[in-house]
């Protein structure tokens, strides 16, 4: 008996699922249904360092209207993960929701109405690693005192597998929490591994765990049987092993508050994205500690990231030390190939849509230099402007005057970086630097 099958194309809908591109189209759906489409956006969604409670003195909200939201934000979070911690910390207050609950939850769909065509992206690559990242918000939930912990991982730099979960009992270590994450994180890659090898697959190896817990490294590489160890016994026989076969290896990846230009052209290089990096200084200026934006944590940013700038080359990303000319900016705008992400001074750009600001703190009383990046992706010749996208502003097309960029990205505290993207076809680095008119040279 045969059975005939016919083709119905591609798949584009699952389960309210857009498969070709993203849960566009369920995002969308959401919105309209909870008439949250005329919203204000938000560019995040939670606040910094929310601590949600649950106690009795708080005004309640109807019980069924928020199991439901939160159960679609759930449903949503499977492919939005920048949505998957708001969604966990709103879902433990389903049976007993108060005011305070219900406004984090219209917080993430005011969120999800400036991200709504988001979604996760998988691009082919030469790449044959697999990497796992873990960490730890220890005792993070006021209502129990319990630690959260999670990890996620990458094949060949695609985010393919994720956990978080929340400790069943309190931890009164970090390191013991941290520690049996360690264990988790590896236990997936040595699944994600197996997969690759069922499938004919290479992978490099030693595969690589990032963690930014020192005293949870220093176990694992010296396994000494002590008070701080021995009730996590069979965790420690399992990662040691793991280390001793050079299956798996767990550098330190540091605590970082700050973002430096040659953090984004790290991230560039991770992803494969052709560009050309420019800077009049070759490393951390220590002279910026007078500036009050740069002070809390330029101590300890120094050694960091003048290590980045010393480890550039042989990570394969080369930093030209010079400075452009707004005309060598406007020449790369008007070729229609580049776009250039450039750091600049917040308060020196022009004031026509400081309404629009989402992120507090950037435009306030206070006058002294915000670094803050902005792309610039065009520009008109017969007005003399850039067009640019502050990814702090709603407005999705902005113009400001050449002269006011040059101001902005010129003062002190900028060191002129400039990060030049290729829109051609994406390699490593781009092989040769775009033509530029001649330049003084830089003592870098």
């Amino acid at each position: 008996m045969s059975l005939k099958s016919k083709s119905w194309g591609n798949l584009k809908y699952f389960l309210g699922m857009e498969v070709a591109r993203s849960q566009r189209k369920y995002t969308l759906d959401l919105l309209n249904e909870t008439s949250m489409l005329g919203c204000r956006p938000t560019d995040t969604p939670i606040e910094l360092n929310c601590k949600l409670g649950n106690l009795e003195d708080k005004v309640p909200v109807d019980k069924e209207q928020y199991q439901c939201l939160v159960g679609k934000l759930v449903y949503l979070s499977h492919t939005r993960l920048d949505i998957f911690f708001a969604a966990s910390a709103v879902s433990q207050f389903i049976q007993a929701p108060y005011k305070e609950h219900i406004g984090v939850v219209n917080r993430i769909l005011r969120y999800l109405k400036m991200t709504h065509d988001k979604g996760l992206m998988f691009e082919k690559t030469d790449m044959t690693t697999i990497e796992a990242y873990i960490d730890l918000n220890w005792v993070g939930t006021t209502v129990d005192k319990k630690s959260i912990f999670g990890y996620c991982t990458f094949v060949r730099v695609n985010l393919v597998t994720w956990r978080s979960k929340k400790k069943g009992i309190v931890a009164r270590s970090s390191t013991e929490t941290e520690y049996r994450a360690i264990s988790l994180g590896i236990c997936e890659e040595n699944w994600l591994q197996k997969v690759l090898s069922g499938l004919h697959q290479n992978c490099e190896i030693p595969m690589k765990l990032f963690c930014d817990n020192k005293a949870s490294i220093s176990i694992t590489n010296n396994p000494i049987q002590h008070d701080r160890t021995k009730h996590v016994g069979i965790d420690r026989h399992f990662i040691k092993e793991r280390m001793d076969i050079v299956n798996i290896c767990i550098p330190y990846i540091p605590q970082a508050n700050s973002i430096w230009t040659v953090d984004l052209a790290y991230l560039l290089q991770r992803f494969s994205v052709s560009f050309s990096y420019f800077t009049v200084t070759f490393g951390a200026d220590p002279n910026y500690s007078v500036e009050s934006f740069y002070k809390d944590e330029l101590a300890n940013d120094l050694v960091r990231v003048d290590r980045l700038f010393q480890k550039a080359l042989e990570a394969g990303i080369k930093i030209e030390c010079r400075s452009l000319s707004k005309e060598d900016i406007s020449l790369l705008m008007l070729s229609g190939i580049y776009v250039a992400i450039v750091l600049v001074d917040q308060h020196r750009l022009s004031g026509s849509w400081l309404e629009d600001i989402l992120v507090s703190g950037i435009c306030d009383s206070d006058s002294s230099y915000t670094g803050h990046y902005i792309v610039v992706c065009g520009y008109d010749a017969v007005a003399d402007e850039f067009e640019i996208r502050d990814p702090a502003s709603t407005r999705k097309h902005v113009r400001i005057s050449s002269k006011c960029l040059d101001d902005a990205r010129k003062c002190f505290g900028t060191d002129e970086d400039i990060l030049l993207v290729s829109l051609e076809k994406s390699g490593k680095q781009m092989t040769e630097s775009p033509h530029l008119s001649p330049n003084v040279n830089i003592n870098c």
